[in-house]
């Protein structure tokens, strides 16, 4: 069975859609979007209705810079793959030391930074980067995570 964002969503799109924006992961499960599938009901939709097709934006770059930067870091092991097709914005990792489950209020609260553990037996600290994160954010989160190893 396939996915039927075309049938669902893409009627949302009028003459007056300029961008479509997306984040290539659902931050709140890890489920990738059928990219693919979503850009060919865009342009479907841009011939029904005879407009030129709208520019369509997908994050998925931020949480590869996040996982090679955290990588680097002594003290620091990325859990998330860094294989981009076993992967994606969803970055999951482990502080050698930490108190895991206090790094999300002190990434708040000294850096600003939203932060989580998550729900596993084997719990590690999640950031999810999105298509509002910038490569400065990466740079301050990568510079947050050093500091609280």
């Amino acid at each position: 069975m396939g996915w039927a964002w075309s049938t669902t969503g893409s009627e949302t799109i009028t003459w007056a859609t300029r961008v479509v924006a997306l984040t290539w992961v659902h931050s709140g499960t890890g489920v990738k979007l059928p990219v693919a599938e979503i850009a060919a009901a865009i342009r479907s939709r841009a011939i029904t209705l005879g407009i030129e097709r709208p520019l369509f934006c997908l994050d998925s770059v931020h949480g590869c810079q996040l996982k090679e930067g955290l990588a680097d870091l002594r003290g620091v092991r990325v859990v998330t793959p860094m294989d981009p097709a076993l992967s994606s914005g969803i970055v999951c990792l482990a502080i050698d030391g930490a108190a895991i489950f206090e790094l999300p209020a002190v990434l708040r609260e000294r850096h600003g930074l939203t932060a989580s553990v998550t729900p596993y037996s084997v719990p590690h600290l999640r950031l999810g980067p999105s298509i509002l994160t910038s490569p400065d954010d990466v740079e301050a989160a990568l510079r947050a995570i050093d500091e609280v190893r």
